[in-house]
């Protein structure tokens, strides 16, 4: 383990002659070595003595270590071998210098090497690295996960009698690999982990008395979850959350409140290892005389260690090393505020602090490959059930590989810049890092051409993020990343907190060029930040409001004012609307810092406006948040639509809620594209499926960065992932919806003629766990199947996609439509008006029902007798449900709905005095659950036909035609004639189609539809082509006959080609045993129709 005395030594001029002299004596002394043994004996001597008089530092070696299990590769045969030397984890091969003068010593001396660490690792569980050399020249080993690599075998050179110190020094020490990560820092009810004591004392804190400031960083946190709190069907996993949230505390965690601050004292205690880990890695700290290295952090005081902290949290201990935007003051910075400070958090950090000094950063260097350690230990902390809740599925690194290796070969530059803007703990930000760097060894380039890729990396390759959380892990990451090439310092870490759906807009104020952003705050709602162009470009843009951040406690607006307004320009300082921001800018940071709600704000803003300064980029890239837009907060679609242009991204078909299931993944890959791509770039995001043909993405897929000047991308191709493959992974749970890498670009494509397709599953045999632990595409290729095909644009009136059949060509089925598509009757909440059937009642028309209630449902009816409702039969129908329609088939089975309308008079409902009386129990009923009734949403109510508290939706005249046919709108397509139903009551009364059923009973002209004509349209709906056609562009949770653009022309009886498909139609539904058979008919039948009728196909 390196302390600082020693940490002195190696940073000392005098340590670089000492190794200079060491490297002079070995070479020398090697060239003149008679034997193998004194090779080793040169290297030994020249190299332990000087860690003997420097440090007093005695070495541990094994020698001649027999090693049993060695397989030559091109023999089953195993024999056994010697090791000429072992110090710890580091294995020395000595060869003497003419054992190594031809290629084809070299290799066999590799190969021997190879075989010994394989051996060794197979022995004894562990997995250690290797040198070899004949003390002039010398090569690296190291296993890459089970495989072993090595560099070339070079003239020795003092960095390499450094490196070798270094490793002796370190030999002890663990790697930061995530299995040693989470076996040090795992959370669980059962681990004794001092993770778990920092979090638990961290808990007992929140739960007792907060200072000011721990509370506004802790409710301003809050604001920023959505954990799911009610019920909502979800009730399991709320209990199994709390359950594992209760293991970790060992106390009862059943309210929200106490949930929250559970969560808050995990984040904490994860952000505190993280920063740790990034100290250490860095090393010099420059806190204190007393303080330089970490190892010193152990012998501090807790009041020193305290100002340490509160330094490290506003990233001073950094910035003295140049290294901004690394570690600065975020909400878990409250464990450090001077009266929340205790020996119980003094103590249990000073645990942690000792347990990240047992790791070193230190590396040979043999391949280049930097790892997200912070992953794994986010993991290992945070519970599965919380995580699953929060729908936080990582992107597993051999995904990320693959996106990123379509992007570069699409846009094809060897300088190309990227950014991640929803970079998470930065996974595509390391796969892009080890994409850029490529297969140079590190190890073998000089200390300029390291310092160049450094460069190259900071300049190249950026992230964005909302969550702190994410931002801090990606930031360190990104250091540990960038430590592993060579000396890191002088820079600004190009991880931004921010939002991509929202960037700084610019505004003209007075002829000046302004950035405009709002932020958000518990406190004083928000307040605006407004500042010229030309200052947020500049350099020393961020020092400015460093300084800011530290004249924010002198309480005086004025100083803050004169801090921004000394960098105006003589015609900045001339805008009094722009110097009236500024004022009221420095009045809201006063206001804030004096009612204890500061410490964030002004590095918040800052790096928010840093976005602003992002130049063009040849490749965005990532996994953008899928949620969809209904479920965002109402303030957050507020600022949405004051910052962004949406006009052209939300479907137009005029719907007052068309967009709510617009993913906000779709906004933002707009707006980050629009306002980052390069015209030559491409924007490659994984995003669902469902943006292929879903009605409200209609817009989003003409994809107009800017509608005016109609500039637009074209979906270039797509890589389809495909189940049973499900790689978002949390233990048993996954990301069901299927999804697709989208790469978006500026060249012309003809979606009519298609765009290509690479469909991806999985192979029979391989798990989802197995692919995901691999970390290139290439490595999961063999676990995968790879076929191609194509996806196009049918119709001329809607820009959904089909994917391509190899049975059917649907050009001819495509075109204009006869008839009206409705959906089926909606009743909210449904748990009132659906029913079903008890028994007989002893009154006349009346029947016994009780409510139709499902596990999901969120509407509870509590007070349903035991014997069940005594309902009146008249205003209660059969009901059909999507999941009872099958093939030219339905069954109501036992359902039943209360329709509060007359047939005749469908547009609004009966009056309450109409039910009072002639239906006494059902307006009873009704006034009894209106509180039920009244939860709905106002959108559900603005759909209502009618105004009584007791209206439905989606219902009219056509609900009560004779003759309909019902389709499925989800799972399986298909469809049926519907008829009346005969109630066990004994009435024949006509069937009622509800949500999730898609009907057909008028045409366009609203004429209903005869009985032959409804056979007509079921034997199209359910011919096989239909069915393909259905399935290949749209989602299962999802299908539209309007957006389908079927051809389906208006019934001609007489006509034979519309006779045979009826026949061919009623058939199918007498004959069980025809049905299959006649269903190829029906394709044929229906293609031959659109050939001769289909004004698309005569135009051909």
């Amino acid at each position: 383990m390196i302390n600082s005395r020693i940490s002195q030594w190696l940073d000392s001029g005098e340590y670089l002659t000492e190794i200079d002299n060491v490297l002079t004596n070995i070479v020398r002394k090697s060239e003149l070595a008679n034997s193998e043994a004194e090779t080793a004996s040169i290297f030994e001597r020249e190299i332990f003595f000087l860690l003997r008089e420097r440090l007093d530092f005695e070495i541990n070696i094994s020698r001649e270590t027999t090693i049993n299990g060695i397989v030559h590769s091109f023999s089953t045969d195993e024999r056994s071998g010697r090791i000429d030397a072992i110090i710890n984890s580091l294995l020395i091969e000595y060869k003497h210098h003419t054992a190594l003068s031809s290629s084809t010593d070299i290799q066999s001396a590799f190969t021997q090497v190879e075989e010994y660490l394989k051996a060794y690792s197979l022995c004894h569980g562990e997995k250690h690295d290797a040198i070899l050399t004949d003390g002039v020249k010398i090569a690296y080993f190291s296993f890459v996960g089970d495989e072993v690599r090595h560099t070339s075998l070079k003239i020795m050179e003092a960095s390499d009698i450094d490196t070798l110190i270094k490793a002796i020094l370190n030999n002890s020490t663990k790697k930061f690999e995530p299995t040693n990560i989470v076996k040090d820092f795992a959370i669980s009810s059962q681990s004794d982990s001092i993770s778990k004591k920092t979090a638990n004392t961290l808990f007992h804190l929140l739960m007792s008395d907060l200072t000011d400031k721990s509370e506004m960083l802790y409710s301003e946190w809050k604001t920023l979850m959505h954990l799911s709190v009610d019920d909502n069907g979800k009730s399991q996993d709320i209990e199994k959350r709390r359950n594992d949230l209760s293991g970790i505390f060992s106390t009862t965690i059943d309210s929200p409140e106490t949930e929250y601050k559970a969560l808050f004292a995990l984040q904490t205690t994860y952000a505190i290892i993280v920063k740790l880990i990034a100290c250490k890695v860095v090393d010099r700290l420059n806190f204190n005389v007393d303080t330089n290295g970490y190892h010193d952090l152990i012998s501090l005081t807790s009041q020193k260690l305290l100002r340490f902290l509160q330094k490290l949290e506003d990233g001073y201990s950094y910035s003295n090393n140049r290294i901004r935007n690394f570690l600065e003051g975020d909400f878990f910075s409250w464990y450090a505020d001077e009266l929340q400070w205790s020996d119980g958090v003094f103590n249990e950090i000073k645990q942690l602090i000792i347990k990240v000094d047992s790791y070193s950063a230190f590396s040979l260097d043999v391949t280049y490959t930097p790892i997200d350690v912070f992953k794994d230990l986010y993991m290992s902390i945070i519970p599965q059930s919380v995580r699953h809740s929060m729908g936080e599925y990582f992107t597993p690194e051999w995904l990320a590989d693959r996106v990123i290796s379509e992007a570069l070969s699409i846009v094809d530059k060897p300088n190309w810049k990227a950014i991640d803007p929803c970079c998470g703990s930065g996974i595509f930000i390391i796969s892009l890092i080890k994409k850029l760097v490529g297969t140079k060894s590190i190890r073998e380039l000089t200390i300029s051409e390291r310092e160049q890729i450094i460069e190259d990396i900071i300049h190249r390759i950026s992230g964005i993020d909302i969550n702190p959380l994410s931002v801090l892990s990606a930031r360190v990451s990104y250091f540990i990343a960038l430590h592993k090439i060579g000396k890191v310092e002088n820079i600004e870490i190009p991880i931004y907190l921010g939002d991509s759906a929202i960037i700084p807009a610019l505004r003209n104020i007075d002829g000046i060029e302004c950035y405009y952003y709002s932020i958000n705050n518990l406190k004083c709602d928000s307040f605006d930040i407004v500042l010229p162009k030309r200052m947020v470009l500049l350099p020393s843009f961020g020092k400015t409001m460093a300084t800011l951040q530290s004249m924010v406690k002198t309480d005086n607006p004025e100083a803050l004012y004169r801090v921004i307004v000394k960098e105006f320009t003589a015609e900045e300082k001339e805008s009094p609307v722009l110097l009236g921001y500024v004022k009221t800018l420095s009045e809201n940071l006063t206001f804030l810092h004096k009612n204890n709600w500061d410490g964030i704000w002004i590095r918040i803003a800052t790096n928010f406006m840093l976005i602003a300064r992002i130049q063009k980029q040849d490749i965005i890239v990532g996994n953008p948040p899928w949620v969809k837009w209904e479920h965002l907060p109402a303030a957050y679609t507020r600022k949405i639509k004051e910052f962004c242009d949406i006009r052209n991204i939300f479907c137009n078909d005029g719907g007052l809620y068309g967009g709510a299931q617009l993913n906000i993944c779709a906004l933002i890959s707009n707006v980050t594209a629009a306002n980052w791509l390069n015209d030559d770039g491409v924007l490659a995001f994984l995003m669902p499926d469902s943006l292929m043909s879903q009605n409200s993405y209609e817009e989003f897929r003409n994809f107009y960065l800017d509608y005016d000047k109609k500039k637009r991308l074209f979906l270039q191709r797509i890589d389809r992932w495909k189940s049973p493959l499900r790689p978002f992974r949390i233990g048993k749970k996954f990301v069901s919806q299927d999804f697709n890498t989208y790469y978006y670009g500026a060249g012309i494509v003809n979606y009519k003629e298609g765009i290509p397709v690479c469909e991806i599953t999985r192979r029979q045999g391989i798990s989802d766990d197995t692919l995901n632990s691999l970390s290139t595409f290439e490595e999961a290729r063999n676990g995968l199947i790879l076929s191609e095909s194509v996806a196009r644009q049918l119709s001329v009136e809607s820009t959904a996609f089909t994917y391509s059949s190899a049975q059917f060509d649907y050009t001819p089925i495509i075109g204009p439509t006869s008839y009206l598509y409705r959906t089926g009757v909606e009743s909210t909440p449904f748990e009132v008006f659906k029913l079903l059937g008890v028994g007989h009642s002893q009154h006349r028309g009346h029947y016994r029902f009780r409510n139709k209630v499902l596990k999901t449902s969120r509407y509870k009816v509590d007070d349903i007798p035991l014997d069940g409702w005594d309902f009146s039969t008249e205003l209660i129908y059969p009901m059909l449900e999507g999941p009872n329609v099958t093939p030219f088939e339905f069954d109501c089975r036992n359902n039943f709905h209360i329709i509060p309308y007359l047939a005749d008079a469908s547009t609004k409902p009966v009056s309450i005095e109409y039910l009072i009386d002639n239906n006494e129990e059902l307006a009873t009923y009704f006034a009894n659950h209106r509180s039920l009734l009244d939860m709905q949403s106002e959108k559900s109510k603005s759909m209502h036909q009618g105004d009584a508290f007791y209206a439905l939706s989606k219902i009219g005249p056509y609900t009560f035609a004779k003759y309909m046919v019902a389709a499925r709108d989800n799972s399986k397509f298909c469809a049926t004639v519907v008829k009346p139903t005969l109630t066990p009551w004994g009435e024949v009364k006509q069937t009622i189609c509800v949500k999730h059923t898609i009907i057909i009973s008028q045409d366009i002209h609203k004429n209903f539809i005869s009985e032959d004509e409804a056979y007509y349209i079921n034997g199209i709906l359910n011919s096989d082509i239909v069915v393909s056609y259905i399935h290949d562009t749209f989602k299962t949770n999802g299908f539209s006959l309007n957006k389908s653009k079927l051809f389906i022309p208006k019934y001609e009886d007489g006509n034979p080609l519309f006779t045979e498909i009826v026949k061919l139609s009623k058939e199918a539904t007498v004959f069980k045993d025809k049905r299959n058979y006649n269903i190829r008919l029906l394709s044929e039948a229906y293609v031959k129709l659109c050939l001769e009728l289909n004004p698309s196909c005569r135009k051909k």
